[in-house]
């Protein structure tokens, strides 16, 4: 399992839950996605400032997660699977474009901002104003190769 840290940076509750997952026998990494980062770690740890990191950053360190568990001799490579919550809701998505590795993605919260998209009656789709047209045309595509059969739904 790969999994991606809140907006607070790698704290101690992502660090508790990599360790529930492996009370159930799962093998799981936590990269730091702010690692590059250099500003205040107190103040963002706090929820003072927050720290936007592109998609090829989120693609390099969670492509590197996953390089090290595909390695690994202890993990099913069939298995593997990407979560994310708060800020890192939609990395996995951003991960399981690029790579289709990846057997599961869940996204517990975060991702779905309304800064990013609005629903309308064909469904969730980027906002004008979220992100330039190349962007938005780069994640459409992106999104496009995600294997959709890998994808389950719950809650309301």
């Amino acid at each position: 399992m790969i999994l991606g840290h809140e907006r607070y940076g790698l704290v101690q509750h992502t660090l508790d839950l990599v360790a529930k997952f492996a009370t159930y026998g799962y093998i799981g990494l936590a990269p730091d996605m702010f690692s590059r980062w250099g500003g205040d770690k107190e103040a963002l740890t706090r929820g003072d400032i927050s720290v936007r990191i592109s998609d090829v950053d989120i693609r390099s360190d969670m492509g590197d997660s996953l390089d090290h568990l595909l390695t690994h001799p202890q993990v099913d490579p069939d298995r593997i699977c990407a979560m994310g919550v708060c800020q890192s809701g939609d990395y996995p998505l951003v991960l399981n474009s690029v790579r289709h590795e990846i057997a599961a993605n869940i996204v517990i919260y975060g991702g779905a901002q309304a800064s990013k998209w609005e629903v309308n009656q064909e469904g969730p789709s980027l906002t004008s104003s979220s992100w330039s047209e190349s962007k938005r045309r780069s994640w459409r595509s992106g999104v496009r190769t995600i294997r959709w059969s890998r994808w389950r739904t719950c809650g309301g």
